[in-house]
């Protein structure tokens, strides 16, 4: 589990996504949003860092979920 503190550990939030038991893999942040993504292929995202949105599989352009192993993210602007 992943908590998250903005004065100094006084005070301690559990971010909704991260209660999961996805394996989370990596984490970056661009252009105002977060993205995580798991190693077995789930992506999340959050404006805050805090709350995120519902893990969903990454998906090609034709819309078959992608099967691989993750080894990290890559954000471009």
């Amino acid at each position: 589990m992943t908590a998250r503190s903005t004065n100094g550990g006084e005070n301690w939030e559990v971010p909704s996504t991260f209660v999961s038991k996805k394996n989370w893999k990596s984490v970056i942040f661009s252009n105002g949003k977060f993205i995580a993504v798991s190693i077995d292929g789930y992506v999340t995202t959050s404006t805050d860092g805090l709350n995120w949105t519902t893990p969903e599989q990454i998906r090609d352009e034709s819309g078959k979920i992608v099967t691989a192993s993750l080894n990290g993210i890559c954000a471009m602007s």
